[in-house]
């Protein structure tokens, strides 16, 4: 279980942050309210016109002293999060009282003990507790000539085992009086994180649009997904491991379909209530018959034009089952296996611990390190479930730091039949090299859009949240509040994350004025192989032998010179036409000729304009590919000719 006080600047000099400081502290609640209901959450204001806390109560009545712990308010005390938290974070008001996140924290300390002492169950050594503070810290604590406060603060933090997050919007700053403030501040938040015993931890935001991501969407336990059998290197040998996840894709959440049309159970209104999908079948011969039992249902794979059914006994034993297990194939080097052929998600395998014996700990750690030392990499079958796919991957040793023990990270390797061959078209001819000039404004756009410029690593996976993802689950919380919400048009997370930031990478906006320059892409834009042609480049893979590939491309290239709407283009596509028939019978593929050709037809019915383009072809009556001219097309003689008489120029009114 997990209670946190979330402490929240809202006064004036944050006011130009709140809106987006607010988000954060919604996507924290709702992130709680879907996942974690049972930890509990409060909400602190402090910067308020208003005061209402505990402790200022209590200093008014026993000390005769209102005047302590002012403008901070508990807005919602220590509980389940609700959508009454959401509703007061939706319109959080500016205030003007004065901003002392010292007497704050101190509140929210003050408010976290009490309730542990109304409730043992807070008070339990598994009960993690936290003191979330968001500011900028730009206005001044007040100040403690005895030094009382900051030592009081860092052993009530100790005694209570409470761990203090800080989130610091660090803004640069031009103002020399905010700049001293902001110093100070630094410098007494930075007494804490020392001085304590705690880990308290500090996060600097440079931009206030961080803040929409200061909290991950959605958070992940580490679980263990893969024990009991081991790591077998040998006959002799066995590792005793456990496997979990290291990363993986995090799924758009999948939504379910309602209808307002469902009536009440009393027949009164619509409800909204979700639709069950059902499927039937019915044999072809009668479409009006009663479905298909399902017990009369067997599934079928496709085999060119035939459906070969396969039952589940026979597919069953096609199935290769290996039982779940982890086994140790050989190594390789590093070198062997490039980075791009990595598949699926990662896994972590670490020792198991068993009391006092460590001898797991210290065989995985002399593999890891000999590994390390080799330069070399442990090729691994794993197949974590006794009946699930088994997969080979690629075991990467990971060296112990002050954290973590020596441990592997698994990446999955694909079989052949994964490997796309993707050519490109060579750099080998004169036309399509790049010049020195092209070449260095290349370089130079590299290195000026270098993420790894100034003290931190821009866009670092492990520190950059999924934009869509918050952005989805914001708007979820938004309409638990305004139903009839509408998204943000233009969401500030969505654009921190994916548009460039050309303002804080020195010297890319003229690097990219350079490349602009050096590679004209836009229309009319001329190089020195402009004047070739598609023929061009089709005859060229002919020649090379790369007929399929020739053929794809002008079929490509037709379709897209039929866009352009102008009789010169016309014959231009009509010219690759007859190229890639006499091509297509010459090496006897005729298939994509054929579908093109249809295609093409298809295109002159629906889209005005095309009407001449087909005249060409049916004044020079250029036909299907059939059977005679090549065996291995499905069409016949007459039936070429029956799909040129029965397909006549279309006409549009």
């Amino acid at each position: 279980m997990e209670v946190t006080q979330f402490v929240l600047d809202v006064g004036k000099l944050m006011h130009p942050h709140l809106e987006l400081a607010s988000r954060a502290v919604m996507d924290f609640v709702e992130g709680k309210m879907l996942r974690k209901p049972k930890d509990e959450v409060s909400l602190v204001f402090f910067g308020t016109a208003d005061t209402r806390n505990e402790l200022n109560r209590s200093y008014a009545m026993t000390e005769n002293d209102p005047s302590q712990y002012m403008h901070v308010r508990v807005e919602h005390p220590l509980g389940p999060p609700t959508v009454d938290y959401l509703k007061s974070l939706r319109n959080v008001p500016r205030h003007l009282g004065v901003v002392d996140w010292v007497d704050a924290v101190t509140v929210a300390l003050d408010s976290l003990t009490r309730s542990s002492e109304k409730r043992a169950a807070l008070a339990g050594a598994r009960v993690t507790r936290k003191i979330i503070l968001v500011s900028n810290f730009l206005s001044p604590a007040k100040d403690d000539p005895d030094d009382i406060f900051i030592p009081s603060m860092i052993a009530t933090l100790d005694d209570k085992g409470v761990r203090l997050e800080v989130l610091s919007l660090d803004i640069p700053q031009e103002d020399e009086a905010h700049l001293q403030v902001k110093t100070y501040n630094s410098n007494l938040l930075a007494r804490i994180m020392s001085e304590s015993t705690a880990h308290h931890a500090i996060r600097s935001l440079t931009h206030a649009e961080d803040l929409c991501g200061a909290f991950k969407a959605k958070e992940y336990q580490s679980t263990t997904y893969y024990r009991g059998n081991g790591f077998t290197l040998g006959p002799n040998l066995t590792i005793d491991v456990r496997v979990s996840k290291k990363t993986a894709m995090e799924k758009f959440p999948s939504l379910a379909k309602e209808s307002p049309l469902v009536p009440h159970e009393n027949g009164e209104g619509p409800t909204g209530a979700g639709i069950t999908n059902s499927r039937e079948y019915h044999k072809v011969s009668d479409p009006e018959g009663p479905a298909i039992p399902d017990a009369e249902q067997v599934k079928a794979y496709r085999y060119g034009g035939q459906l070969v059914p396969v039952d589940d006994e026979l597919e069953k034993m096609l199935q290769y089952s290996p039982g779940m297990g982890m086994w140790l194939l050989g190594f390789v080097d590093k070198a062997m296996v490039p980075r791009h052929h990595y598949m699926k998600d990662v896994w972590a395998v670490v020792a198991a611990s068993k009391g006092k014996d460590n001898r797991s700990h210290v065989a995985l750690s002399a593999l890891v390190q000999a590994l390390h030392r080799r330069q070399q990499l442990a090729i691994v079958r794993f197949a974590p479930r006794e009946k699930g796919g088994v997969l080979v991957y690629a075991g990467i040793p990971m060296l112990a730091t002050a954290n973590n023990p020596d441990y592997l990270l698994l990446n999955a390797l694909p079989f052949y039949e994964d490997i796309r061959n993707f050519p490109f078209p060579s750099f080998e001819t004169p036309e399509r090299t790049p010049s020195e000039e092209q070449l260095d404004a290349a370089r130079q756009l590299v290195d000026a859009m270098w993420l790894g410029e100034g003290p931190r690593e821009q866009l670092a996976p492990e520190a950059t949240v999924n934009p869509t993802l918050h952005a989805f689950y914001h708007l979820a919380a938004v309409r638990a509040v305004e139903p009839g919400a509408r998204p943000t048009p233009h969401d500030p997370l969505v654009e921190r994350v994916l548009v460039p930031r050309l303002g804080e990478l020195p010297g890319a906006e003229a690097a990219l004025a350079r490349a602009r320059t050096a590679f004209p892409t836009g229309p009319g834009a001329k190089g020195r192989g402009a004047e070739r042609g598609p023929l061009d480049d089709f005859q060229d893979r002919l020649a090379k032998g790369e007929v399929g590939r020739a053929l794809e491309e002008l079929c490509v290239d037709i379709n897209f010179i039929l866009k352009r709407d102008t009789q010169e283009d016309f014959d231009k596509a009509f010219q690759c036409m007859e190229s890639l028939r006499s091509a297509s019978v010459r090496y006897q593929l005729p298939e994509r000729y054929n579908r093109l050709y249809r295609d093409a037809y298809d295109r002159c019915v629906k889209e005005e304009g095309l009407q001449s383009f087909w005249r060409r072809v049916a004044d020079r009556r250029l036909k299907l590919i059939d059977s005679r001219e090549a065996p291995v097309s499905s069409v016949s003689p007459d039936e070429a000719e029956a799909f040129l008489k029965d397909h006549p120029v279309p006409t549009h009114r």
